[in-house]
């Protein structure tokens, strides 16, 4: 009887070898890291996430020592950020997707700049890479030329716009308050409303008057249609309504801050192909 349950054991571990999967180096089938949708937008200069899609294509567990190395990239090159580091040991299952993230600090630029983080196994196979665009932290200080002479015409009730002109040295006028609105002579307003109940029918009509006198009107509105961007044309002037959606994380987002520069730039130079039918917001 003991020698049959000896047996019976040494079977089940016999088949056992064969049934489960095995741990091996990805030399014998490598992990894929795979890009996220949509392009991975982030600032310079100080410590960014960065999104990482690891899968095992694999029957097996595959144990790889993960290094990554930063590349900065252009149309024609590609050129070398710094030294590799290992990154971090992974196990991954068989068939299985696993969805990490680092933590990258990328060097000071003056403009957007394409960069590259290139994932490597300890022999140097490339497992992947993910492209990165890459934009300096004082985005919104393009505001300043954009303005010219005179402040950023400002409303914002929440007041995080605000905070953010004040950061990079952004010179702006309130124009909540009714002395402000009447004397104000500024190129280029932007009104930032979370609610309906923030857009009162005074400031409504201070921003039609004032896009009719010639300024450049940026009105963020609270909307169900999410990517909606209307063009008015006023007289001497251009309203662009936008959705609140465009600018969502406008702090901590390039591309929130972009669409807000992108809207700014129409509205002083309104493109007659994005011209809305309606006569006013």
């Amino acid at each position: 009887m003991r020698a049959r349950g000896l047996f019976k054991h040494a079977l089940g571990f016999f088949l056992a070898a064969f049934l489960l999967p095995s741990s091996v180096s990805a030399g014998e089938g490598n992990l894929e890291f795979l890009a996220p949708e949509g392009p991975q937008v982030v600032f310079a200069g100080s410590q960014q996430t960065i999104q990482v899609i690891v899968r095992n294509p694999t029957t097996q567990i595959l144990d790889e020592e993960i290094f990554l190395r930063l590349y900065q990239t252009s149309s024609a090159t590609r050129m070398p950020v710094g030294d590799g580091q290992s990154w971090k040991k992974l196990r991954v299952l068989p068939g299985q997707t696993v969805m990490d993230a680092t933590i990258l600090v990328f060097p000071a630029i003056k403009t957007g700049t394409g960069f590259q983080v290139q994932w490597s196994a300890v022999d140097g196979r490339t497992l992947g890479h993910l492209d990165v665009m890459v934009y300096p932290e004082d985005l919104l200080g393009k505001l300043k030329s954009l303005a010219g002479q005179e402040p950023v015409g400002l409303v914002d009730g929440g007041g995080q716009l605000a905070a953010l002109l004040k950061k990079w040295k952004v010179d702006f006028t309130d124009l909540r308050g009714d002395d402000l609105r009447e004397g104000f002579k500024g190129r280029l307003i932007l009104a930032v409303f979370s609610s309906k109940e923030e857009m009162t029918e005074s400031l409504r009509e201070t921003l039609i008057g004032q896009a009719k006198r010639g300024a450049a009107v940026v009105w963020i509105q609270p909307t169900t249609v999410a990517s909606a961007v209307h063009v008015y044309h006023l007289e001497r002037g251009a309203i662009v309504a936008a959705p609140l959606s465009s600018i969502a994380g406008l702090k901590d987002s390039p591309s929130a801050q972009l669409n807000l520069l992108r809207s700014a730039e129409l509205a002083l130079q309104p493109d007659p192909h994005h011209f809305f039918e309606g006569t006013q917001p």
